[in-house]
């Protein structure tokens, strides 16, 4: 399931024009008499934020006309970056400006993490919402931006693990080349073949991608009893590892593999 905002490592200024739009928290006083053994204590609510307010000037928001898309620099970027990011929105999709225009439905104004890259020492989101309208795919956009030599990064910032039940996943260290796998036996089958199979340094972090199969593709799947597993080459794969010669060693050793 692609991840919803609660779940992802989203922008500040994003979280605080959702909460706005949900209402602020109100904390109410105390009242009444004490005793010499008590405090009386008043407890102010904050401050609501401001959805409308300027951006930090390190904070990029770039967005297509309908705020379907968007791509997110939380800090230390330039004027000029943010700039270039807009290049990489869809021509004919025009333009949007922050704030962000919220409807009032929670599910059209949550937005999906469909991946994160980095580089020039920043972390940059792009983000898609269900606004009813034409779909874009976010993920053309992460796939032009890693084929300029952005890297791939977990979709949690933080590097949580969010492989789910019944599945497995590993990945090389820059998102190369991935390994996902549907097994009772947990991200162990997949940290095993990765050993055995890939030799080459691996991530144990959190998923990249939304949706691999939109930005990956696959090389082979495959069985072996009630485990399944597919290979997967992603877009910064430059061959560095024989991906059909893993496939036919998978096959030796047992494993029925469709290429």
């Amino acid at each position: 399931m692609p991840p919803k905002l609660a779940q992802s490592g989203l922008s500040l200024f994003v979280l605080l024009a959702l909460a706005t739009a949900c209402g602020a928290v109100e904390s109410s006083a105390r009242s009444g008499t004490t005793t010499e053994n008590e405090v009386a204590v008043r407890v102010e609510p904050a401050p609501a934020p401001d959805p409308g307010a300027p951006l930090p000037s390190d904070v990029c928001f770039v967005a297509v006309r309908n705020y379907e898309l968007a791509l997110v620099v939380d800090e230390g970027a330039t004027p000029s970056l943010c700039e270039r990011l807009a290049d990489y929105l869809p021509r004919g999709a025009g333009r949007g400006d922050w704030p962000l225009p919220l409807t009032g439905d929670e599910d059209r104004d949550t937005p999906t993490l469909e991946c994160a890259v980095g580089g020039d020492g920043v972390r940059v989101e792009v983000l898609v919402w269900n606004r009813d309208s034409t779909p874009l795919f976010g993920t053309d956009v992460c796939e032009a931006m890693i084929l300029d030599d952005w890297e791939l990064q977990p979709l949690s910032e933080f590097g949580e693990e969010d492989v789910q039940p019944g599945t497995c996943f590993v990945a090389t260290a820059h998102y190369e080349v991935e390994l996902a796998g549907e097994t009772e036996r947990g991200q162990a089958l997949c940290e095993d073949l990765a050993e055995s199979y890939l030799r080459a340094p691996i991530m144990h972090r959190s998923l990249p991608v939304a949706e691999a199969d939109a930005m990956g593709q696959t090389v082979c799947e495959a069985w072996q009893k009630a485990d399944h597993v597919r290979l997967i080459s992603m877009p910064a794969d430059r061959g560095a590892i024989d991906l059909l010669a893993v496939c036919d060693a998978l096959e030796r050793d047992g494993w029925k593999a469709l290429r």
